[in-house]
């Protein structure tokens, strides 16, 4: 944690440019159970895979609430919602100006 919060003084040193791009996501609000995700996500524009991604806590292919409990799942906004193009907003490459 400290590396993330000081990143310069360990020694890493970078430019904006070189960041990941924050995916634009909507929340959905849950408040009872799911039975299968998979098809949750079909409902939602996107597929099982990029409804782990973006919800790594989500641990089986279901979703078990109590009565009162509430969940929010990250879904990707309209044009980020298929491995093509986020396979590309996570692309990076190292050049020679992108080293320091």
């Amino acid at each position: 944690k400290m590396i993330f919060d000081n990143p310069r003084q360990f020694g890493f040193h970078y430019l904006p440019r070189q960041l990941y791009s924050r995916i634009p996501v909507e929340e959905v609000a849950v408040d009872t159970s799911i039975s299968d995700l998979a098809d949750f996500a079909l409902q939602h524009g996107i597929n099982y895979k990029i409804l782990k991604i973006f919800n790594p806590w989500l641990r089986q292919n279901q979703l078990t609430l109590s009565d009162s409990q509430k969940m929010q799942i990250a879904i990707p906004k309209e044009g980020y919602r298929d491995m093509e193009k986020l396979s590309g907003v996570f692309e990076y490459s190292l050049t020679p100006d992108t080293l320091h």
